[in-house]
C-alpha cells in the first residue's frame, strides 16, 4: 500500500518559513533551523519547510 504525504496548507507553509527566517540567527545553519521548526510544527522532516 502506498502512503501519500499529507497536504500542508499554504498558511502553515508560510508560517514555517517565517519562523525559520525569523530565528535563523539562533542556529548554526539553515538545515538545523528547518529541522527545529519542522519538529515544533509536527512536520515529517526539514525538507518539508524548504518550499520557499
Amino acid at each position: 500500500m502506498l502512503i501519500m504525504p499529507k497536504r500542508i496548507p499554504e498558511e502553515t507553509k508560510q508560517r514555517a518559513i517565517r519562523l525559520v527566517m525569523d530565528h535563523l540567527d539562533e542556529y548554526p545553519n539553515l538545515t538545523t533551523a528547518c529541522e527545529s521548526v519542522a519538529k515544533r510544527l509536527g512536520f515529517g522532516g526539514s525538507s518539508d519547510i524548504r518550499w520557499g
